[in-house]
């Protein structure tokens, strides 16, 4: 891992824990009852897991799947190929790929993929990764940031805030 890549990782690590404090906050700040924000922001954790969870296999299906496969010495040899269920349409899978990037959850788990990913070869790491870098996942987080503030802004503008 070069100088570039590992500050990209820390700018992103960054960018994801300012995600996630960001949307605690905007949490705290509309439930002012301090036992319901924790159990809100809580409950919306584990909301962001499940989303990702039923999201993921949409966003990294492919149009066809092997029914079966046969290999000789590491070569694919034979193969029939069938219509994954999975496989919604390229417009959803880019959606679906769009709101899992965007939430710090989904951003974080992508950041994951790519850094354990480094040792494979070039060519298995952007199958891996669905040619996401980076640079995209610090995109998304901080859109994210900008929008949960901007909401933040507009919805708490007329209220004093003490």
């Amino acid at each position: 891992m070069g100088a570039s890549e590992f500050l990209f990782s820390l700018l992103n690590i960054f960018l994801i824990i300012v995600a996630y404090a960001t949307f605690f906050n905007f949490v705290a700040m509309t439930f002012t009852e301090i036992t319901v924000s924790t159990v809100v922001g809580i409950i919306a954790n584990i909301l962001m897991f499940v989303i990702i969870m039923v999201l993921e296999p949409i966003a990294n299906a492919e149009p066809f799947s092997y029914k079966y496969a046969e290999y000789y010495e590491g070569e694919l040899v034979n193969y029939e190929l069938e219509p994954n269920p999975n496989y919604k349409g390229e417009e959803v899978k880019k959606l679906c790929q769009s709101i899992i990037y965007t939430m710090p959850t989904g951003n974080a788990e992508k950041l994951s993929d790519i850094l354990s990913s480094k040792d494979l070869p070039e060519n298995m790491q952007k199958e891996r990764n669905n040619g996401v870098n980076q640079k995209i996942l610090i995109m998304y987080t901080f859109s994210f940031v900008v929008i949960i503030n901007c909401l933040g802004i507009y919805l708490f503008n007329k209220e004093e805030i003490k």
